[in-house]
Formats: C-alpha cells, sequence, structure tokens
C-alpha cells in the first residue's frame, strides 16, 4: 500500500521530474491485488486495517480521476488500461472495507462514546417538537440503558447503529426517524402500537375507498422495499417489518373484498342526500346540531352511523362511519372557517327571508 500511495503521488503531482510508466502502476496495482486476496490482518489492530484501506480506496480514487480528466503529466502510458484496473480494485476494496467492519464490528461506538452520545441524542429529541412522540417511545429504553450495569452485545450494537445515525441527520424529521426504527428493527411493542395507530387513523382520514386501497398498496410498498435487519432490539420478537407488513395484507384484503360485501347499497343510490360538505365538514356539521340540541341523538356511534347511511358527498357515494367519527372529535381548523362560511351565508339567507 505504501509502494502504491508513493506511485500515485508520483503521477499525480507536476513538480516531480521521476516519469511513472504503465508497466510500474500496473505491477503496483497486481501486487496490491494479490495482498488483498491473502488478507494478511491477523497481526494488525482492525482499526489500524480499517484505516490502511480507506486511506488506499481513497488514493485509488484519486489516480482514477486525475487519469480520467488527464491531469497526470508524469504518467507514460495509456490512461485507458490504468483507470480499469485501478477502479476495478478499488470496488474490491470498497466490498473488502464493508466485510471486515461488519466482521470486527467497527462500527460499535466505545462506551464512553456511547454514554455522552446517548445524552446529546435524548437532549435533540427533546429540543425538536417534530420528534416528541417518537421521544416519548424510546424514552423507556434509554432510562433501561442508563440503570443497566451490563450491556449486552446486540443492545450495544443496536444503540451505536441508532445514536450514529440519529446524530450525523440532526435534521431529520419525524417521518425518516420512524423509518430509521423500522430499518434497525426497534420492534417495542410501544413503538410497534404507534406504528399500526397511525396507519390506522391515516387509513380512517382517506374519504374514498380507492383512496384507502392506495394508502394501503403505498404503505407496502415502503415497507416491503425497507432492508430486512439482522439483529433486532428485542430478539426474541417478531420483527417490525414482518408485523407492518402482515397488517397491511389484512387491510388489504379486506378493502379489496368490501365492495362485494357492501353491492346492496349500490341498489340505492338515489335514496341518499347528497351534500357538497366534504365529510370532515359534514361531522364537523353534525357535532354542532348535537351540541346545539338541534338533534337530541345521545348516541352518538348510531348518529353517524345513520348518517353515513342516508349521505353522500360530492367526493364519495359511502361514507364511512368511523371517518365521521374520527373528524366528529378531531375537527380540523379547515373544516371550521368553511363551516364557519357556511353560518355566516345561512344567517345572511335568514334575514331576507
Amino acid at each position: 500500500m505504501k509502494k502504491l500511495a508513493l506511485l500515485a503521488e508520483l503521477v499525480l503531482h507536476k513538480n516531480t521530474l521521476v516519469p511513472v510508466t504503465q508497466k510500474e502502476l500496473l505491477h503496483t496495482l497486481h501486487q496490491l491485488e494479490a495482498a488483498l486476496v491473502k488478507q494478511p490482518f491477523s497481526n494488525t489492530s482492525p482499526l489500524a486495517v480499517k484505516n490502511s484501506l480507506l486511506h488506499t480506496s481513497g488514493v485509488l480514487a484519486g489516480l482514477v480521476y486525475n487519469l480520467g480528466n488527464h491531469a497526470c503529466s508524469n504518467y507514460c502510458g495509456k490512461p485507458g488500461v490504468i483507470i480499469t484496473k485501478a477502479a476495478a480494485l478499488q470496488k474490491k476494496i470498497d466490498d473488502t472495507l464493508e466485510w471486515y467492519c461488519y466482521h470486527h464490528h467497527l462500527n460499535l461506538l466505545p462506551l464512553k462514546v456511547l454514554a455522552k452520545s446517548l445524552l446529546e441524542a435524548e437532549m435533540h429529541l427533546k429540543k425538536n417538537p417534530q420528534l416528541a412522540a417518537l421521544h416519548t417511545v424510546i424514552k423507556p429504553e434509554i432510562i433501561v440503558l442508563r440503570n443497566n450495569k451490563i450491556l449486552p452485545y446486540h443492545r450495544w450494537l443496536w444503540w451505536s447503529q441508532f445514536l450514529t445515525a440519529l446524530l450525523e441527520n440532526p435534521a431529520m424529521d419525524a417521518g425518516s426517524l420512524e423509518n430509521i426504527l423500522v430499518c434497525l428493527n426497534f420492534n417495542t411493542p410501544g413503538f410497534i402500537n404507534r406504528l399500526c395507530t397511525n396507519l390506522q387513523q391515516a387509513i380512517d382520514n382517506c374519504e374514498a375507498q380507492a383512496e384507502k386501497t392506495k394508502l394501503v398498496a403505498a404503505e407496502l410498498s415502503k415497507y416491503s422495499l425497507m432492508a430486512t435487519p439482522v439483529h433486532a432490539y428485542l430478539p426474541a420478537e417478531k420483527p417490525v417489518k414482518q408485523v407492518m407488513l402482515t397488517l397491511l395484507r389484512q387491510h388489504a384484503f379486506y378493502l379489496n373484498h368490501a365492495p362485494a360485501a357492501g353491492g346492496a347499497g349500490k341498489q340505492q343510490p338515489s335514496s341518499k342526500l347528497s351534500t357538497t360538505l366534504s365529510v370532515p365538514q359534514l361531522a364537523l356539521f353534525i357535532r354542532l346540531l348535537t351540541d346545539a340540541c338541534i338533534i337530541s341523538e345521545t348516541n352518538q356511534s348510531a348518529l353517524l352511523k345513520n348518517v353515513a347511511a342516508i349521505v353522500s358527498t360530492t367526493k364519495t357515494a359511502s361514507i364511512s362511519p368511523e371517518s365521521l367519527r374520527v373528524n366528529y372529535y378531531t375537527p380540523g381548523l379547515a373544516a371550521k372557517n368553511i363551516i364557519k362560511d357556511h353560518l355566516i351565508n345561512m344567517i345572511s339567507l335568514l334575514r331576507r327571508y
């Protein structure tokens, strides 16, 4: 590796009078490849091997770049031959580096660094309002980590990967952090329950069945493309990816068979009362009528179920009672403003009657 670095420096530096021939470089590259196959790393510290491989990969990358851009004044030979050989060898070194780091677990943080990184990560999670919900899920595990005097190896590896990913990307949003936790298989009951609850709410907020089907298909695709981790936070439990894929397939099966089960409703489209209100607006209007005692029904679930059966919006012919229920209890600002405009218009009309 030292010889390769010396030859590369002779090629790259223009202030030397020593020319480098194609034969010399090819010979050095062949020697490096032969040494790489033998991998005589047993008497060297893993960190030194890692740094040596990184340095060699960088030298090869610089060699390929400068030969390709004709930035080498002291090279005697055909650039294409060396570029092909050096690029292929760099790929081998990068593959070896990836295997070596994984085999020797060089991505493990030292325990002192782990404790410091844990404190930084917790402060970052507390300061970011977008990550507050995820912080409540991770916090119990942080407390367990602090209270335990003995840290299992798999847990050490997991926290090293998580803290590195979090602190290297401080600007990540809740969605990105959630995806990292899935990829690292943070399979705690609290996190899985959060994912399931958020998925159900997202499905309920969709008005039309086509929107629900599209959402479930997108989530299925996302989880299917996620990497399957080797390690898990709780090794005895099911992986997060497996749980979510099973749940999404159940939703997809239900949505695909729901039209056949509800086919009888298609026979009476003309009997439904059509409204220009959206589902969130309709739910808020019903709540106003109920709170103002204009509607005396005390069972909200039955009321919303009956409304969903006889009312259709311009966007969907079949309203989900569950969607009405969610919007009934959590009205949005947009729905409030639109209903307010309708009420003002109704007052204006009333004055003219």
